[in-house]
């Protein structure tokens, strides 16, 4: 049965060319990975051979074992057993120089106009301060200002200490033909009901498409995140047909954008509670004007 793109996966009850699909497919794209600390890595080749090796000896997390880590995580909880959550996970993400370096033919690259181009030859549409340092702003980081970023590779784990152990082997073993270009670090924040949140202080992933017939029915009947809108999403919403794919009808991948935006978190929580002041204002003077108009009495 071929995998259709138009409606959510049922993942537990997958198809063959779906397991497959699955399978072949890289984590983090139809739903997040969970751990709660990353580092990401920004890699440049210089020679193919190495990089083609030693991306093919990555160990990358694909979304079935992603899936099925998961939810035996989530039994092992509800069963009051201490969860286990899939150990280091792992993916990577070419751009479009990194194919080029990598020497894979046009004809089995993304083609994509925004993809091709990179991020940077669209700063305009983007709004995007320049790269290089000015007089008013400090520009971006060294290794952000070429076109010379050929992959990001994620890795992902519960604990810093794990991350750091795997980012230390993975050093070690890294071919002379690759170098990282530079690192960020990632750390999950949460508020104190648990729930996971931005930095700006707001519960992180409302509202966010599901694309997993499981994910829609839970975010059903244990929050209040299917009342207002319908979370539910087609597969075609995040996944594209991968053109080096050893089969056309299972192969699939996706657009990974990676942004670092500079916030003022201290000025933002500022302006909220001014504005809240303000609006809390303006519900006490139309709570009194509804007062007011209940007890007006018209005399004709």
């Amino acid at each position: 049965m071929p995998v259709e793109l138009k409606k959510p996966l049922e993942w537990k009850k997958a198809s063959v060319d779906e397991l497959k699909m699955l399978g072949d497919l890289q984590g983090n794209i139809l739903k997040g990975h969970g751990r709660h600390h990353t580092m990401n890595l920004f890699l440049e080749f210089q020679d193919a051979s190495q990089a083609k090796a030693w991306i093919k000896g990555l160990a990358i997390t694909n979304a079935l074992e992603q899936l099925k880590a998961a939810e035996e995580y989530r039994l092992s909880k509800a069963n009051g057993e201490k969860p286990t959550d899939g150990g280091i996970f792992r993916v990577i993400a070419i751009s479009s120089t990194g194919y080029s370096a990598l020497g894979v033919p046009s004809a089995k690259s993304p083609t994509d106009q925004a993809f091709t181009a990179g991020m940077k030859a669209r700063g305009a549409s983007l709004k995007d301060p320049s790269p290089e340092p000015t007089a008013g702003a400090k520009g971006w980081e060294k290794y952000f200002r070429k076109n010379n970023i050929h992959a990001i590779l994620i890795i992902a784990a519960s604990k810093v200490k794990e991350v750091d152990a795997e980012l230390k082997a993975l050093t070690k073993s890294l071919p002379a033909g690759i170098t990282i270009l530079g690192t960020e670090r990632g750390t999950s924040y949460f508020n104190e009901n648990g729930d996971g949140i931005e930095h700006f202080g707001y519960v992180d992933g409302r509202s966010q498409p599901l694309m997993l017939t499981e994910d829609i029915k839970r975010e059903k009947h244990s929050t209040d995140g299917i009342s207002v809108w319908n979370p539910a999403f087609p597969l075609g919403q995040a996944l594209v047909r991968d053109p080096a794919g050893t089969d056309p009808s299972t192969s699939f991948g996706s657009f990974f954008v990676f942004r670092k935006l500079e916030q003022n978190v201290k000025e933002f929580k500022k302006l909220e509670k001014k504005l809240g002041g303000k609006l809390a204002a303006l519900a006490v003077r139309q709570s009194y004007l509804g007062l007011l108009r209940s007890k007006t009495h018209h005399i004709f």
